[in-house]
């Protein structure tokens, strides 16, 4: 076979041949515990034990394909559900990729759910309900647990452990507190109660049930006429609030006259106070000023002093001070207290949206849902609480400018880039700065590139373009060029990821790889490398002798292999 006869380069190609005959014949002796250490880059966990093994491994991968979430979906129908619906975590958008957050190949113990931000770091609100209050301060095992889930039947069958799963819970305040209320409400607690405490119940309005509190009613404590629930009660000490009677003021007050006078308490009395007898029972609509709204509660003595039992009453301000101060005198209309107000209340204004689009500046955008006092607010002292005309010919007269002072004798226009819809959405395009924006650049937030100093304003015209200016070099310097002042990065790195998706190492190295070559990890060639700046690998200067990695083989004497 290596007759010395023949030319010595196709005596070198035999011998070659001979050598890679004999290693493949060794690695097909391998045992199978020996090639599955070759090829798998670590044991499963507990829970993927069964698809251990080298013939398995296409459970989960596909051939030449990274992407195993299709692999993944088609065991966990219960994700794959969820993401169809497009409802839960797994249905964001950056949590479609399984391995992100569970990693294989670790070990047996190893816990397969990785919080990138640690699992108290999570944000609940982006799954659509944000913990607040006494909710914030629970721990994720006190909710998540097999109690609370609604229906567990679908997840036991998917072989989850209900007190580890995160799936299955409900929104619904009663899916895991009990309903106090009999008979119940209507079902939405939060129109109510909020999450810091059950008691008070700052959302609720006594003002839009059938018995508004007036008067001297306001301060009574709740349990004065909402007394306990029987033993019925799901919970101790829940109160009766639905189905007492209000329909006569006898219904809580004993009639001290007997009914002498008739049952209509009101005739004569109101909710100031028993003992404050509105007029004798004098009927006001009689005259030229029916008390109507707020004015029907006020102390008969309030408006006709002793020394004028006649007060007028043509305009608001005969008994009321302007709070305005005359600043709508230049708005005849705007001097007619009534056009904005009416007598169940000075607040809220009757003052709505569809009239502003009549006024000098119409409400676009954000500024529809923008309360009146954050423009309306007070000038210079308490004596004018709440300013009408305001100056409104530049946004910098009520915003901030965060981009700093223009420059000299310029006037900013805002407008070119912002609209009143939403100050963070500009309407920029970034391809006319010359740095056309693709892929995860595309997606990147403003400030991460433009931003300032400490508190200082975003940067915007002198941000630099080169990668180095953004991203830590991790090779280290290995690639700097002399003579070139920035790392060139696109030279092997695309903007899609950071997988060196360029390089061409038959091209672009000293040295092609070929045969065998082809299939041998990078890291076996490329080890690491540790130096005061971080950790990489090392690439280059490497040595390309044959000898610098492969130990010699005797060449075998006697016949033909």
């Amino acid at each position: 076979m290596f007759d010395s006869g023949l030319p010595i380069s196709v005596r070198r190609v035999k011998f070659r041949m001979f050598c890679v005959l004999i290693l493949i014949h060794a690695g097909i002796s391998l045992s199978p515990k020996i090639a599955s250490a070759q090829l798998s880059p670590g044991k499963l966990t507990l829970a993927h034990e069964h698809l251990e093994g080298v013939r398995r491994c296409n459970s989960c991968h596909k051939l030449g394909d990274r992407n195993i979430v299709s692999k993944c979906l088609e065991c966990h129908r219960e994700i794959a559900s969820s993401q169809e619906r497009e409802h839960g975590l797994h249905a964001l958008q950056g949590y479609a990729n399984c391995n992100e957050c569970h990693v294989e190949h670790q070990g047996r113990d190893h816990d397969l759910v990785f919080w990138p931000q640690g699992e108290s770091g999570f944000d609940h609100g982006s799954i659509g309900y944000r913990l607040e209050g006494k909710h914030a301060e629970l721990t994720c095992a006190r909710c998540h647990t097999a109690r609370y889930i609604a229906d567990p039947s679908p997840l036991v069958s998917a072989g989850k452990d209900l007190e580890r799963t995160r799936m299955g819970l409900r929104t619904s305040c009663t899916d895991c507190h009990d309903e106090v209320h009999v008979p119940a409400f209507s079902g939405i607690c939060t129109e109510c109660h909020d999450q810091n405490a059950w008691k008070p119940v700052p959302g609720f309005k006594h003002d839009a049930t059938a018995f508004p509190l007036t008067g001297r009613h306001e301060p009574v404590p709740c349990l004065k006429c909402h007394p306990p629930l029987d033993e019925a009660s799901p919970v101790a000490g829940a109160a009766k609030f639905r189905g007492v009677a209000h329909t006569a003021c006898t219904d809580c007050h004993r009639d001290p006259h007997d009914g002498r006078l008739g049952s209509r308490c009101t005739d004569c009395h109101s909710t100031t106070g028993w003992s404050t007898v509105a007029g004798e029972g004098f009927d006001h609509d009689r005259t030229r000023y029916p008390l109507r709204g707020r004015h029907a509660s006020v102390r008969c003595e309030r408006c006709h002093a002793t020394s004028d039992k006649r007060p007028t009453f043509a305009a608001c301000t005969d008994c009321h001070d302007d709070v305005h101060r005359g600043n709508s005198n230049d708005r005849p209309r705007l001097t007619r207290c009534e056009e904005c107000h009416d007598v169940d209340g000075f607040r809220p204004a009757r003052y709505a949206l569809d009239r502003h689009r009549t006024s000098a500046y119409p409400l676009e955008g954000a500024h529809l849902a923008t309360p009146c006092a954050a423009c309306h607010r007070p000038e210079d002292n308490r004596d004018r609480p709440f300013a009408l005309m305001l100056d409104h010919g530049a946004c910098t007269a009520c915003h901030d400018d965060p981009h700093g002072r223009p420059s000299a004798g310029g006037v900013r226009l805002c407008t070119t880039c912002h609209d009143q819809g939403t100050w963070r959405s500009p309407r920029f395009d970034h391809a006319t700065t010359g740095y056309t924006l693709v892929d995860r650049h595309a997606q990147a937030a403003c400030l991460a590139c433009h931003r300032g100093a400490d508190d200082a304003p975003p940067v915007f015209t002198t941000t630099p373009t080169a990668c180095a200016s953004c991203h830590d070099d991790i090779h280290l310097g290995q690639f700097a060029v002399a003579g070139e002042p920035e790392l060139r990065c696109d030279r092997c790195h695309v903007t899609v990821d950071w997988y060196a998706e360029r390089f061409d190492h038959d091209s672009h190295s000293r040295f092609a790889l070929r045969g065998g070559h082809e299939s041998v990890a990078c890291a076996r060639c490329h080890v690491p490398l540790d130096q005061p700046g971080g950790r990489s690998l090392i690439f280059k200067p490497l040595t390309m002798e044959c000898a610098d990695c492969h130990k010699s083989t005797p060449v075998p004497t006697g016949g033909n292999p």
